[in-house]
Order: C-alpha cells, then sequence, then structure tokens
C-alpha cells in the first residue's frame, strides 16, 4: 500500500491496510482524497464501506488512540478495557498486562520504574506471590491510563527538556509551549531502568546519563530547535563548565555538542498542562 500511495506521504499516512489522509482545511483535503481514489481505481482497490464513513473528521480513532489536530491519547475503548482489567493470577497474566501498558508509555511520565515488581514474578522460577508491591504497580499503571494522559503534538518551535534519574531509572519529559496559551503541553515521556552496574554509578553519573539518554530518544523531534534542559542536580551543571571529568562523561558532554541546547539548574519540577 505504501508503494500504490508514494508520492501522496505529505498528506497521506499508511500504517499496513489502513490509511489516513489529513490536511489543514477542507477544500485541500477533498483535493488530497481525489488524489487517494485516484490511485485506487488505478490499481483496482476497494475501500471498506464503514471506513470511508470518517471523512472530514476533527477527530479520529487510530492504532489505540484519539486523535484530534492538537493532541493524541488512548482510546476510550481501550480505557475501559484497562479499567476492567482484573488482577493478574499468573505470569502469562502479567505479562499481557506489561505488553499492553507498554504500547501507552511514551505518553506515561516515568513508567519505567513503575512495573519493576511485576517483572520480578516473571524472573526465571520465582514464586508467584502477589505483595502490596506488586499491587501498587499494578494499581499505579491502571490509574495513569484510566486519567487519560495526553500529548502535544511538536511544533516547530522551543523545547523544554526537564530530566532526572534516581538509583532505578532515569527519565525525561518534553515540553513545549501551547500555540494558543503561556502553559506548557507534554510533547513526550521518555523513561529507562538502569541496569546493575549502571545503579552504582554516583548521582552525577545518573543525572547525566538521563539528560544523553532523553536526547538521544528526542533526536528526531527537537533537532534544529533550542531546546533547553532544566536539571535538578545542581553539581551537573557546574561539571559540564569544566573539562577535567571522568571519560564517559566527557564523551557524552562531547555528543552535547551536536545538539541546539541550554542546560540551567531548576529546583523542583517543570508543571505543564495535561
Amino acid at each position: 500500500m505504501a508503494r500504490i500511495l508514494g508520492g501522496l506521504e505529505g498528506n497521506c499516512l499508511v500504517y499496513l491496510d489502513d490509511i489516513i489522509v489529513f490536511d489543514k482545511d477542507f477544500e485541500s483535503h477533498l483535493n488530497s482524497l481525489r488524489k487517494v481514489f485516484k490511485r485506487f481505481r488505478l490499481y483496482n482497490i476497494k475501500a471498506s464501506g464503514k471506513k470511508l464513513t470518517e471523512i472530514a473528521r476533527s477527530k479520529i480513532t487510530f492504532l489505540g488512540h484519539e486523535i484530534s489536530c492538537s493532541v493524541y491519547c488512548p482510546a476510550e475503548r481501550n480505557i475501559r478495557a484497562i479499567r476492567d482489567r482484573p488482577r493478574p493470577r499468573t505470569v502469562k497474566d502479567i505479562k499481557g498486562f506489561i505488553g499492553m501498558a507498554n504500547f501507552f508509555r511514551k505518553i506515561i511520565k516515568g513508567f519505567a520504574a513503575i512495573p519493576s515488581p511485576l517483572y520480578d514474578l516473571c524472573k526465571g522460577k520465582a514464586k508467584f506471590e502477589w505483595t502490596p508491591d506488586q499491587e501498587k504497580a499494578f494499581t499505579s499503571i491502571k490509574e495513569a491510563l484510566i486519567s487519560r494522559p495526553c500529548l502535544a503534538f511538536p511544533r516547530d518551535c522551543e523545547f523544554i527538556l526537564h530530566t532526572d534519574g534516581s538509583k532505578v531509572a532515569v527519565g525525561a519529559a518534553l515540553l513545549q509551549q501551547q500555540e494558543d496559551s503561556s502553559k506548557l503541553a507534554a510533547v513526550g515521556y521518555f523513561s529507562k531502568t538502569l541496569s546493575e552496574s549502571q545503579r552504582k554509578w554516583s548521582p552525577t553519573h545518573i543525572e547525566l546519563f538521563a539528560m544523553v539518554s532523553a536526547l538521544r530518544y528526542f533526536r528526531s523531534t527537537i533537532y534544529g530547535n533550542l531546546t533547553r534542559i532544566y536539571s535538578d542536580h545542581k553539581p551537573l551543571t557546574f561539571l559540564l563548565r569544566h573539562n577535567k571529568t571522568h571519560d564517559n562523561l566527557a564523551r557524552w558532554a562531547v555528543e552535547f555538542q551536536s545538539y541546539n541546547i541550554k542546560i540551567e539548574y531548576l529546583k523542583g519540577f517543570v508543571q505543564c498542562s495535561s
């Protein structure tokens, strides 16, 4: 399908046999639809009548998400499935729940550290014993998704990246000022658990790893725009102003030079709208 609709990528998104046609105004949308239908006729392709009823919509459901012109969030039917999901009783149940949650992890702040107790029950021949730790992890994930968090679509302007690290995981929130207000909206979240060796690093080492990992993750989104990075770890901003540092930290500091960034200390957390 991607080959058949080649050349229309600017207004057409293909995922297997599902197609989204999008435009900024109605007249442009009709013109794009004509081009798609012309390709269909050329290759003798028939479209589902049910899906063709979703034309000229300001909001659609696609790949488990409800998408509007400015934000996207988990679809309502997925929220209901999560809300009604019973507590896991087997390892298979846990893996199924984690797999479902992972699909939405990019919209859950600090996701990586949350399911850790659930993973513990999936290790080797671990005894399946449901403790308050597992219950907390299970309910925390459900509550995070049931709250229906949304992410804004990135715009071609300045970003704000808030990074943080702990002895368990590192994470970041990519924010951007909304076009119609002075509020900050979340554009994306990143989180990653640390390996056993990484957990032995110093706090400064971990904080810098959080920063470089987040930059790598969001590279395609932020590239070319100024990104202000805020860290609540004050020694880090001092360290980056000096050349004498650990080899690993020095390599990461050099990597920062490929980005248009400014690193600043900020006590506490950046607040964003949901």
